[in-house]
């Protein structure tokens, strides 16, 4: 439930995060930081391949306050759409009243 974005590398490239490829760059997990120029981006980074959205994930999201942005409905509709998380994330986006609280 990202609201996504753009980054800017270190070349000016700037990108869109995350990627249509269903891939999101995370840095890799480090105590230290040394500062230097890595030759590659797998020292610095790796890939995740985002798993597919868990309706009652996204429905505990939704009843603590998760806004639902034209964003998150383009993403919805894009990738292999599941039309009942869809439905959910158009009803909240509707009615944004507060939801109560799960037990």
């Amino acid at each position: 439930m990202g609201r996504g974005g753009t980054w800017t590398n270190v070349d000016g490239f700037v990108k869109k995060s995350p990627g249509n490829d269903g891939k999101l760059a995370i840095n890799v997990a480090s105590g230290e930081v040394v500062i230097r120029h890595p030759e590659t981006w797998q020292d610095v980074l790796v890939d995740f391949t985002l798993p597919e959205p868990n309706v009652e994930i996204v429905r505990l999201l939704l009843a603590y306050g998760a806004p639902v942005t034209k964003v998150e409905l383009r993403a919805a509709r894009q990738s292999n759409p599941n039309y009942g998380l869809l439905r959910i994330l158009e009803s909240h986006q509707r009615d944004p009243l507060p939801r109560p609280t799960p037990l």
